[in-house]
């Protein structure tokens, strides 16, 4: 049974899933640790201090890119991969 059903499933459940990791990334704004202040409110504090809300807000969103970038090209390539030809 898992040698058939289990590669059937992954193939059906895989965009899900990855569209589920990228959602839950970007709605945790990456907070790894209890008690860690999240990306944006990090950056809004930076943005009170230093007065460069636009050079600030670039680089939050570079580094939110970095990071889902190549969990979505993994995607695309395991979504790929398994296709039915």
């Amino acid at each position: 049974m898992r040698y058939i059903v289990m590669p059937l499933a992954t193939r059906v459940a895989l965009p899900s899933w990855i569209g589920l990791a990228l959602g839950v990334m970007k709605d945790s704004a990456l907070v790894y640790v209890v008690q860690v202040t999240e990306l944006l409110k990090s950056t809004q504090i930076l943005i009170t201090r230093l007065q460069e809300p636009m050079f600030l807000l670039l680089l939050c969103g570079a580094f939110y890119f970095i990071i889902s970038l190549p969990l979505a090209r993994f995607g695309g390539y395991l979504e790929k991969r398994w296709s039915n030809d």
